[in-house]
This record gives C-alpha cells, structure tokens and sequence, in this order.
C-alpha cells in the first residue's frame, strides 16, 4: 500500500517559514520541504500552475527534487495569467476560463501551447488541464442575479450545449497535444461543470492515460452549509448516518458512478473542510473510506482555515488535527499516480449494494 498526497496552494508558506527559521535560501527551503513530505510518506507532489508563467524556478527545483528522491511531480492548470496580481487585462479567473474556452483573442489554443511547454519544462509526471470549470448556464444564472457583472460582454456569445461542445473540443485538443508532447503523462480532465460527471461520462474522452477529476469540500468558509449540500447540513447537525448515504448517493450519482460505469477513471483530486466545523474528521473519513473500499485515488487534503491547523506553525504538523487525520487514514489509498489499472464497472444500485467488478 502507498500513501498518495499532495501539497495543494501553502508551499510558499512552508518554503518562507523554512528560510526565516534555519537561514536557508530558497532551493535549500525548498528541498526541505520536499523531503518532508517524503518522510511523512507521500509519493506525489501537485502544484498550482498559471500556464503562462514558465519561469517559475521554485516549481522547476520542486520537480527536480521530487524525481531525485523518488517521488513524482504533477500540475494543474488555471488560467492563463495571475488572476490576483493584474498580469492579464482582468481579475477574475472565471473571466479568463470564458475566453479560453471560446478561443477569443485565440485564448484557448494559447493554453494548450502553454500547458505542451509546461508538462516538458517541469517533467511533469500528471497534468490536470483546466481546473473547475462551469457551465454556462451557471455562469447565465449567476449574472441575471447580479453576482457575476464581468459577465456583461459575453451573453449571447454562446448557450450551455456550445460552450459544453467548445470546452470538450478543447480538451481532445489539448490531449492530442500532450500525448504527442511527453511520454507516460496522466493527463486529467475536470467535467464540465465540475461537481457533475454525467454530461461528460455519456461522450468521455478515452484512454489508459485520461482520469477525471473530483473536488469536494465541506464548509471551508465554516459558514452553515447552503440548501443543495443536504450531506453536508447533515454532518454539520450530527446526523452522520443520513450525512454518510447522502455523501454517497452523491458520489454514485454524480462523482464517481456514471464515470465507473462509462469505463473511465474517477481521480479524487481535491477534498477538504473547514477543521473548525462540527464532524469534519467523519465526513473526512467517510470519503477515505469510500475511496479505499473501491480503490479509487485521493490526491490534495486542503486545510481551511490556514491559521489554525498548524501548517504556519511548524514544518510538518503531525500533531495538528489534520496531521492526525492523514496519519490514521490516508495510508493505504491507491494506485500511484502512474499505475492505470482501476476498477471497471459498478453494477446498478446504492453504496450498500454496489458491487465491484474487477
């Protein structure tokens, strides 16, 4: 069995804290922090990428080091430019995801050329090629009530079923790209939008090396959690059994089900929870059980609130609740990010009567 994490957006935290505390520089901080993670038992480091940005030598010495002591080093794909520091022309991130995925000012195919120079530039091992992104329709609904103004120029540009088909030409696009780019590279693909995987589970995209991406959070802003999460009221009001079939149902629905069932692999790439919300240590277990009892992957466990879960405070807190967490349950998940087998189908039903066929 292997223990399969990653680091997902506080590297730069734990690389600072290194140079103040042992007058390190910064390849030497960086090394640090990589060899921790080796030692507490990961085997696969993510990072951030802005796919316009390839000349970011920390992410070049994190893969370096990453490959020298054995580990493997993916990426995951954004946006084009810096969303919070004002490269591009606009802020906002879903702006830019728009722009990509309709190909204006040729956005999209710049981002395919970014992502073949990346995943060779950084040796990367997985390369995630569009993360989380939404429909149309979400974007539609969300302007109309006065959540999203940016969204001004773009209404009537496209309607769901376009911008869907766009968002897939993209991807086979992209794919094509890579494969011919770099060898023994697991490319992953985020539904469209992300928390459904029915759409692209009735047409996917196929191959040993294509999985699909699955992000999930409980609370991070420790707010009660809204009307469409019923799992999630139901952990926060103790509730843990109906808490757990929901969770589930969801998963055998829309996560990882009608994937299974198309013959695809569903890659849990991301999921985490506010640690000051009631049971988040049960829905964090629930899903780790969910995932080893059907040998599926868990990538990044992401922390919220930073300032209280001690990754600021000490290099590799064990002791910190979520250090807890991933020392009791996440030994034992798999397969590696490079081993393709995974299981084929589910037979119809719930959790408690799927069955596993190998």
């Amino acid at each position: 069995m292997v223990r399969y994490g990653a680091n997902k957006g506080y590297w730069t935290d734990f690389i600072n804290l290194y140079i103040q505390k042992y007058g390190l520089d910064r390849t030497g901080a960086i090394y640090r922090f990589i060899d921790l993670m080796k030692q507490a038992g990961f085997n696969h480091i993510r990072q951030e990428l802005i796919t316009s940005d390839l000349a970011n030598e920390w992410m070049k010495t994190q893969s370096v080091r990453a490959h020298q002591i054995g580990m493997t080093f993916g990426l995951q794909c954004y946006v084009r430019h810096d969303p919070w520091g004002g490269e591009s022309g606009w802020q906002n991130g879903l702006e830019q995801a728009v722009r990509q995925i309709l190909n204006i000012d040729g956005e999209g195919d710049a981002m395919t050329n970014d992502e073949v120079q990346a995943v060779n530039h950084y040796e990367a091992d997985t390369i995630d090629i569009f993360n989380e992104p939404m429909g149309w329709d979400w974007l539609t609904e969300q302007y109309n009530a006065g959540a999203q103004p940016w969204f001004a120029p773009y209404v009537g540009m496209s309607n769901p079923t376009d911008y869907y088909n766009k968002y897939i030409a993209w991807c086979t696009k992209t794919v094509a790209a890579l494969r011919a780019a770099r060898r023994n590279l697991l490319i992953i693909i985020d539904p469209l939008p992300f928390w459904d995987t029915r759409p692209i589970s009735a047409n996917p995209i196929r191959g040993a090396d294509i999985a699909y991406s699955l992000h999930i959070y409980y609370s991070l802003g420790g707010a009660y959690p809204p009307t469409w999460e019923q799992w999630a009221r139901d952990y926060w009001d103790g509730k843990l059994a109906a808490a757990k079939s929901g969770l589930y149902t969801l998963f055998d629905t829309q996560y990882h089900g009608p994937l299974v069932r198309a013959g695809c692999r569903p890659y849990m790439e991301e999921l985490g929870a506010n640690w000051n919300v009631p049971n988040w240590q049960q829905f964090m277990q629930d899903i780790m059980d969910y995932n080893k009892q059907y040998g599926f992957n868990v990538h990044a466990f992401d922390p919220y609130p930073r300032s209280t879960c001690g990754l600021l405070n000490s290099e590799w807190e064990l002791s910190s609740p979520g250090g807890q967490f991933v020392t009791n349950y996440l030994a034992g998940i798999h397969p590696t990010p490079l081993d393709f087998t995974f299981p084929r189908a589910y037979q119809q039903g719930t959790t408690a009567n799927l069955t596993l066929v190998r």
